[in-house]
């Protein structure tokens, strides 16, 4: 963080499985310690740690610390038993995109409130091994660049105006 400080920008550190910020429960403990910190919001890795959806009330205070100090939306949408799903647009995946877009929602009113000028949003779903494949074919269950320009547009409808 010293170093950060001394060339005057704002650094945001990616919420990621295998890292400090792997799970809701220890990104909170760093955040409530080190009050400047900021991260980029990939809870697609928390909904895999938790293997869980994160609807539950205990996840609702440990997200509202995450939310409010989210400075970057990583797009991606993820659930209980790995990062990505396999195709966000359609049957139960969407359902898991509309509770991540819950959250991303939450974000984006967040830093209108305090006046932030810029919030980045990246929509990102990799190929595989991220992208779940058909076993027998190796094909993807959905084309990875469809997806991210249908969550690219999710945004510019819904949040037209906000972002």
């Amino acid at each position: 963080m010293e170093a950060v400080q001394e060339v005057e920008c704002e650094a945001i550190y990616e919420t990621h499985r295998k890292r400090a910020f792997y799970a809701p429960w220890t990104t909170v403990r760093y955040l409530e310690a080190l009050p400047d910190l900021s991260i980029c919001g990939d809870f697609s890795h928390f909904t895999t740690v938790a293997e869980r959806d994160l609807s539950e009330p205990e996840y609702a205070e440990l997200l509202d610390v995450c939310i409010e100090r989210t400075r970057h939306i990583h797009a991606r949408v993820g659930y209980a038993h790995g990062p990505q799903v396999p195709d966000a647009r359609v049957g139960e995946w969407l359902t898991c995109t509309e509770r991540f877009e819950g959250w991303w929602g939450r974000i984006i009113e967040h830093q209108r409130s305090q006046g932030r000028p810029w919030l980045t949003i990246n929509p990102e779903f990799g190929p595989p091994p991220y992208q779940p494949f058909d076993p027998k074919t190796g094909e993807p269950l959905a084309d990875v660049s469809e997806t991210c320009l249908w969550i690219a547009g999710r945004f510019r409808e819904r949040w037209a105006g906000r972002l």
